[in-house]
């Protein structure tokens, strides 16, 4: 009971922290003050690719807040009804909204980094983490699918 309870504080908090960073980004870009996460130029610069890049990480943005409001009804559920129809489905729901922002993520890195070697003409392969968390969320969003597509007794 009491991990339940603080995995639903812990979710709560991280929607908290997505919308206040949702807002102070709609609040910067009429500022003009922006510099948004994976592009790391002024937003008074950005060409029709970074307005692009810009409009996949929101989408990606808010599929994660959509996957966490389905974990935080799986949370909240799992006290009351383990292994109900309503969890499996927020389940399959919750893995389909992981994947996608996994790939958006993973697409994201590629693209800019496939402009920047056209850009410069070269191409730089480093060492980086940038994948892992694209990846990782993607995994996440796998297992939840797989879990919901699993046969489970009926209660």
């Amino acid at each position: 009971m009491k991990k339940s309870i603080l995995l639903k504080i812990l979710i709560d908090i991280l929607i908290l922290f997505y919308i206040l960073g949702l807002l102070g980004l709609i609040l910067n870009i009429p500022l003009r003050k922006c510099i948004m996460s994976p592009i790391k130029i002024c937003i008074t610069d950005w060409n029709l690719f970074y307005w692009s890049i810009a409009f996949i990480s929101l989408v990606a943005y808010l599929s994660f807040l959509k996957s966490l409001y389905h974990l935080r009804k799986i949370v909240k559920l799992l006290n009351h009804k383990p292994l109900s129809v309503t969890i499996i489905e927020n389940l399959k729901i919750t893995g389909n909204y992981f994947c996608i922002t996994g790939i958006n993520y993973f697409l994201v890195i590629i693209f800019l980094w496939l402009y920047q070697a056209v850009e410069s003409g070269e191409v730089i392969i480093g060492y980086d983490m940038d994948l892992i968390p694209p990846l990782f969320i993607f995994i996440i969003g796998m297992l939840f699918t797989k879990a919901s597509s699993l046969d489970f007794p009926k209660n």
